[in-house]
Parts: structure tokens; sequence; C-alpha cells
């Protein structure tokens, strides 16, 4: 179950209670005991005294505000910090000393948050500021020591308590200024969140929220003038709460390419088991949204999706389809093609993602900081994979030419994706592959539900699109000129750090010619003494090729 609202936990929790029998809950309470630390028992069984049931509780506001600003103080002073040091667990260097601070603090928002629930709502607000405020202290040494994101260090959901403080602001604000004084909350706090929503800070409570239609209006009035890369999510849940559904669908067809995620909140909204509704609106997103703005995938993904859990593979590929066109990953690509083969659509597929490929290498792609207006790109491994797996080798290699031999870290150089995927091709089922594989998943960077799919792909392509002998024989010279070209350029620039990566190509690629019979070890002793006076490289390369018997590892 997803992190629920404070009030739709004890909505949940009311409900469930309603089915419970006294035996029910004497059982519950029983196994619950039987669990409590002996060092516990005692508070466990206060909490079924009378007195302990009634909400009698109050605060001294005035002495925990006078114990606030002592600890503050402490924080100011650096009184928590012992020294500046390098740490090999964060591998960075970062603040020492006591890390008590964090369960003062904890304390302090905890009883923040009892303020605002006995109503103590002008306390609440300020020492929740207080506390924010302090949390700004970690952003530069001699205050906070710990994890450098100081928030790690808290127990307590800071979502909630920003939420819980936008609620006392909310009630300590005359109704013309709330609008403002919350959208300069959330914006003046927006690094201690994952992005608060309206939901949240009324679901933080369960109290509602006086005059909440005037605010609503309000709200949306200041969210209009403010950059719409900033305000977009809380635009839409605002126009969602003021008019429902039928408001968000209007937001939706209206401006498309201004609000184009309307869409998924519209599919949000409807009933999961509506699919024709689903699929409907689905599909009109698709044709009214940008096809090169990003997120047109999200809404792609939706039919994707939906045609897996129906088992409807035409419906599934349409989905694919158009969630690759817009957000070409090789996670979406793998999708694709297996959605192709499932309807014998391949060829069809592969050419449509070739084109797609060809068309984004050409396009313009404008900035903008806008996540949701952000347009379609593909990095250049993705491209390769796309003709790799559609059986277009030559293409592929074609692609490599005047790319570098180094480098090989970086998404845009097809080299390394097209290198290794020939080099498994070559090597077919040979039984001694280890660096090959080693090769493979290290270049391949996906999950390993996905390299699986992958290979599935891989495998079939190839019994569909056999290689010939003449090609087998073109391919297999291409990388051993590509395998030497890039160790000469690893070791000749003394890149030491990199001499593992030389030595395992080359062992990887000895692999594939001892399974061609065409000498592997002669490869490694070649190197071997290509590099005499590279005593770092030569070790690495013993150490690898040891590993699979090629040389004696004392040599």
């Amino acid at each position: 179950m997803a992190n629920l609202t404070y009030t739709e936990f004890l909505e949940e929790l009311e409900r469930r209670l309603e089915s419970l029998s006294v035996d029910d809950f004497k059982n519950i309470f029983l196994k619950k005991a039987r669990k409590v630390h002996p060092d516990l028992r005692c508070e466990f069984l206060a909490q079924f005294n009378k007195s302990g049931m009634e909400d009698s509780s109050r605060l001294n506001c005035d002495a925990i505000m006078a114990e606030l600003a002592a600890f503050i103080q402490r924080l100011e002073d650096g009184d928590y910090c012992s020294g500046w040091e390098w740490d090999p667990v964060y591998q960075e260097e970062r603040e020492w000393g006591d890390e008590s601070w964090a369960r003062e603090m904890d304390r302090f928002f905890l009883l923040a948050r009892e303020m605002l629930f006995l109503g103590e709502t002008k306390q609440a607000e300020e020492v929740y500021s207080q506390l924010f405020s302090a949390l700004e202290l970690g952003r530069e040494p001699g205050h906070l020591p710990g994890d450098p994101e100081c928030t790690n260090m808290l127990d307590v959901d800071m979502d909630e308590h920003l939420a819980l403080f936008c609620r006392a602001i909310y009630f300590n604000s005359p109704p013309e200024k709330r609008a403002e004084r919350l959208f300069q909350t959330i914006n003046e706090y927006d690094d201690f969140d994952r992005g608060l929503s309206l939901k949240e800070i009324m679901g933080a409570q369960d109290k509602r929220l006086p005059d909440f239609h005037r605010f609503l209006q309000d709200w949306l009035e200041l969210l209009k003038d403010q950059p719409q890369s900033f305000v977009s999510s809380l635009i839409r849940e605002a126009v969602f709460l003021q008019g429902g559904v039928n408001a968000v669908a209007d937001l939706a067809r209206q401006n498309p390419e201004e609000y184009p995620l309307a869409y998924l909140d519209w599919i949000a909204a409807l009933d999961p088991d509506d699919t024709e509704g689903i699929c409907q609106v689905a599909r009109e997103g698709l044709a009214k949204i940008p096809r090169d703005y990003a997120v047109r995938a999200q809404v792609a993904d939706v039919l994707a999706k939906l045609g897996g859990r129906l088992r409807d593979d035409q419906l599934q590929l349409e989905g694919c389809r158009e969630r690759f066109i817009s957000h070409p990953t090789l996670e979406h690509l793998v999708d694709l093609y297996l959605s192709a083969l499932a309807v014998d659509s391949f060829e069809e597929i592969c050419e449509l993602a070739a084109d797609r490929i060809r068309e984004l290498e050409q396009a313009e792609r404008p900035y903008s900081n806008n996540h949701e207006r952000k347009t379609s790109s593909v990095a250049g491994d993705v491209a390769a994979h796309v003709f790799l797996l559609g059986g277009r080798y030559e293409e592929a290699v074609s692609r490599c030419e005047e790319k570098s031999s180094l480098g090989w870290s970086y998404s845009t150089n097809p080299k390394p994706v097209v290198l290794v995927f020939l080099l498994k091709l070559l090597a077919g089922r040979a039984e001694h592959t280890r660096f090959v594989e080693k090769f493979w998943e290290r270049t391949v960077r996906v999950s390993d539900a996905y390299l699986q799919k992958y290979t599935s792909v891989m495998e079939t392509i190839q019994e569909k699109i056999p290689i010939s002998g003449e090609q087998e024989e073109f391919f297999l010279n291409w990388c051993i000129g590509q395998v030497k070209e890039r160790a000469d350029a690893i070791v000749s620039n003394k890149y030491r750090s990199s001499y593992d990566k030389a030595a395992e190509i080359l062992v990887a690629l000895a692999e594939v010619l001892t399974a061609k019979g065409r000498g592997g070890i002669s490869l490694i002793e070649e190197y071997h003494l290509k590099f005499q006076r590279y005593n770092a490289f030569r070790k690495e390369l013993r150490r690898a090729a040891a590993e699979l018997g090629f040389v004696n590892k004392r040599k």
C-alpha cells in the first residue's frame, strides 16, 4: 500500500476497526504485548489505563520554546562538531562529531506536531519555522555532523512535517494572504520534500481547512502568474480539487502542449476497471500531445501495461510503439521488439524504430527547463541497439566510424555496444566466455530482468537472420581491430586505472578466437610482449588470462 496521509490512515483504520470483535482486539494486543521489550512493558500497560486514554495532555509551550532556542544556539555555535574529514563510506569529506543533534531535532519536530494537534497553531508555526531554518545550517560546515545530506539523519517524515508546517501557516494567515504565504513556504523549503501537494497538506491532520473553496480560487490565480515549469503539478491538482474529473479533462483537451500530464491525471481519476474509458483517454492524449514530448511516453505506457494485463498483444504493441517513439530507451526498445515478435510484425517495427532514430538524430532539440516539455532524444548506444537487435549489423558497425576507442563510459559512443554484441554473437554457445559475459553485463546497462528479455530478442533474431560465413569473417576482423585499438590507446596513454579494462577486453577477444580456432593464446602472448615495460598492465593481463588458463599467473 502506498504511503497514506494522516487522514487516509485514520479513515482506513476506522474502517478496519469496525469489522473487529472484542476477541479480535484482545488477540491483536496480546500479540503485540509478546513483542514488547521488557524495559517498555510498564509503558505499554500505561496505555490501557483510563487516564492514559484521555487526551488531557497540555504542553508548556514557553518551556519548549526556551529549550528550542538553546538547542539552535548550540547548533549555530558548532557545539556538536569535532572536525571535517574524509569519509570512506560516503566517498566525500563530511562533518564529524556528536550526532545526537538529530535525535534532539526529531523530538522538537514531534513537539511541533503535537502543538498543532492541540490547537497551538502559532507556537507550532514558530517551532517549525525555526527547525527548518536550522536545517539550512547543513549547507555549510561546522554545524550538523553525520550524513552530508542532513535530513537523512532524522527519523521523522520530512514531507509530513512540511505539510503540517503549511497547515499551521494556513490557520494563522488571514484568508486573503493564505495562498501567497503557502506558496512562499513551499518555494522556500522545496529542498526538504519530493514535491509537496495540497492533498498532503489537507490530509496531514483530521481537521478541515476553513474557507478552502476561496483559497483554491486565490491559489489558482497566484499559480497562473508563476513559471509553469515549477507549478504545473500544483495547478493540475488544484483544477481537480476545484472541478473534479471534468475540469481535468477540459484542462488536458484545451492545453495538451502546456499540461500534457493532465491526461495522466484524467486517467488516474477513472475507474481502474473502465478499460474502454482508459484506452479512449490514453489514445486521445497520444493524438493531442506532441509526439516529440518525452512525457507522452507515460501516456503510452498506460496502453502498454493495460495490453499486458488484458493479454491483448495488439494493444500492448500500440503502447510500446508510441512509448518508444516519444522516449527511446533501451528498455522501451526491448519491450517494443518483444511485442512486435508476439504479433509477427517485427520487420515493420524494426523499420519504424530505425526511421525514428534517424529522425531524432537529425532534429534540432530545443532546450527546456520544463520537464513536461522536454523533447525526445536518443543516445548513441540506444541507437546502436536498435540496429543490432534488428539484425542490421553492418549499419551498426558503420556508425562506429571515427568514434573514439576511449571514453566508453559515455552513452554517446556506440562502439562498446556494437563490439560486445558482435563478440557475443561470434562466441555463440562456446563454453568459455566468462569475460565476454562480464563485458556484456557491464556494457548493456539494464536490470537482470531486461537483460534476459534482451537476450531472448537477440537469440530469436539470430535464428531469423543468421549471418553468413563471409559476414562472420568480416565482423571477427573488425572486432580484432577494435579490441587492439582500445587496448593500445589505454596502455600507450598510461591510463593505469583502466589497465584492467584493457586486459579483460583482450581476454574476451581471446575467448572468441579460441572458440573459432583462431589462437586466443597467441593474442595474449602478443600483448604480453608488446608492452614489456608496462608492468602494471602485464600484471592485469596475466591475472585475467590466468583465470581462463591461458597463461601461467606467475610468469
